[in-house]
């Protein structure tokens, strides 16, 4: 079921490739930074790029062993998405935007809770968490004027959680909604236009509940005039190395992609994969596309 919601009794499916669970380390700092000697810095052009981060280790759910083991598990991983608390880390990434005011931002796992009272009736619709809005309303509480340029969305899946007991001693479901995806910020200053947006056709497949469907990244990307020059910025996030087939497949799909415009791209992104991992730097031919391949940084322990 390809960018539909599906309603599952047994689990909810999110990025299965690497969510750390726990809080997000401090200090803050970015994934990826722009700098060095490249084209674009020589511009003046500034970029940043972050995994903001779903708040939980959902992977945990999709390999319960039943429905009941994968609502309960998802009942804790939707307490540990409360408890990282995204209100007060949009805060404090919009501190790290503002100590920098890079011209574009990438995010990705910019995700979006919805709940319901009625898991089993209907989609949720009730906004809980909205990623994007929250960090673009802590930006514009700092007096940075950021504005969502281009947003895509990938998996989009809900499940009921326990979120108490009747007299009897039932449990009393509601439903979570988890809706991922990514997204490009560009700082007020900057003019920009053709947003777009997509979804790989490699994915990875999910049946539970007896219910197909899949765990899904996709990439955004605006074109944004910076210096007198124009520039196309695309942000991503790949399947993890676990499914390498699939993440070969997207970044084959991303290649073609880039090799589709020839104006100087630049391309940010959660790739999972590690700097210096010649086997995971693979996937990105140096002859192809006119891509050249920087890990510029890497935070400690990623």
């Amino acid at each position: 079921m390809h960018r539909r919601a599906a309603v599952l009794v047994a689990a909810l499916v999110a990025c299965c490739d690497r969510s750390p669970l726990g809080p997000v380390p401090e200090p803050l700092s970015p994934r990826a930074t722009i700098e060095g000697p490249t084209a674009a810095d020589r511009a003046g052009v500034t970029a940043l790029t972050w995994n903001v981060y779903v708040g939980a280790e959902i992977g945990r759910v999709i390999q319960a062993r039943t429905p009941e083991e994968a609502i309960a598990l998802a009942t804790e991983e939707w307490a540990h998405v409360q408890a990282t608390n995204f209100p007060a880390r949009a805060g404090m990434l919009a501190q790290a935007i503002a100590a920098r005011r890079p011209h574009v931002v990438g995010l990705e796992e910019a995700a979006l809770y919805r709940t319901t009272d009625r898991p089993f009736e209907e989609l949720a619709t009730h906004v809980a968490y909205d990623f994007l809005q929250l960090l673009v309303d802590s930006l514009r509480a700092r007096g940075l004027d950021y504005s969502l340029a281009a947003v895509d969305r990938t998996t989009d899946i809900q499940v009921p959680v326990i979120v108490g007991f009747d007299p009897p001693g039932q449990p009393i479901f509601a439903g979570v909604r988890f809706t991922d995806g990514d997204a490009v910020l560009v700082r007020g200053d900057v003019a920009r236009a053709n947003p777009r947006s997509g979804v790989y056709a490699a994915y990875v497949p999910v049946t539970l509940g007896g219910v197909s469907s899949g765990v899904y990244q996709g990439w955004s990307s605006v074109e944004a005039a910076i210096g007198g020059r124009t520039y196309r910025f695309v942000a991503t996030h790949l399947a993890g190395q676990e499914v390498r087939d699939i993440q070969l497949a997207q970044t084959q799909e991303l290649l073609t992609l880039l090799g589709s415009d020839p104006r100087p791209t630049i391309l940010v992104g959660d790739f999972n994969s590690e700097a210096g991992d010649r086997t995971s730097v693979g996937l990105w031919p140096s002859d192809h596309a006119g891509v050249a391949v920087t890990f510029l940084s890497r935070n400690a322990g990623e």
